[in-house]
């Protein structure tokens, strides 16, 4: 299974591994790293996974406690140390998905970090990247379960 994360280096070394990653997946049609060259270029990173547009969104749309707390245990187990990064939101809807997140993510001492909304020069910018992500996740654009 495919997982979206952010690599932020630790140091000197860390910031040789983002460097290799990057060259591999630049190099590949399909554009992910096998776990094993993952578990081997994250050390002396960051590894942030995304809470909404990641991995653990499809269980946030539900609410689904238990399916977020059985994908966090196998993370653990698959990847040791990580972070899960939620994003600002004003939206109700996301505020009560992030607490839920962070309550299961303490239970496994998941550390969470803030990650900031994207912000576009033009608003047009902002409506063709909805668009675009309707298109990606098959959803209407009146679904509100579908954000920027």
């Amino acid at each position: 299974q495919k997982v979206s994360c952010v690599l932020l280096a630790k140091n000197d070394q860390g910031y040789h591994h983002c460097i290799k990653a990057s060259s591999i997946l630049m190099n590949q049609s399909e554009k992910a790293l096998t776990l094993e060259q993952f578990l081997i270029l994250k050390k002396d990173c960051f590894v942030i996974l995304f809470a909404e547009g990641g991995i653990f969104e499809n269980a946030l749309n539900l609410s689904d406690q238990h399916q977020v707390l059985m994908m966090i245990d196998e993370l653990k187990h698959d990847l040791g140390d990580f972070y899960i990064g939620l994003s600002y939101q004003d939206f109700p809807y996301w505020k009560i998905r992030n607490q839920l997140i962070k309550d299961c993510a303490r239970q496994f001492q998941i550390r969470t970090v803030a990650l900031s909304k994207i912000y576009y020069a033009e608003q047009k910018d902002e409506t063709l990247h909805r668009i675009l992500r309707g298109i990606r996740l098959q959803k209407t654009l009146k679904d509100t379960t579908l954000t920027s």
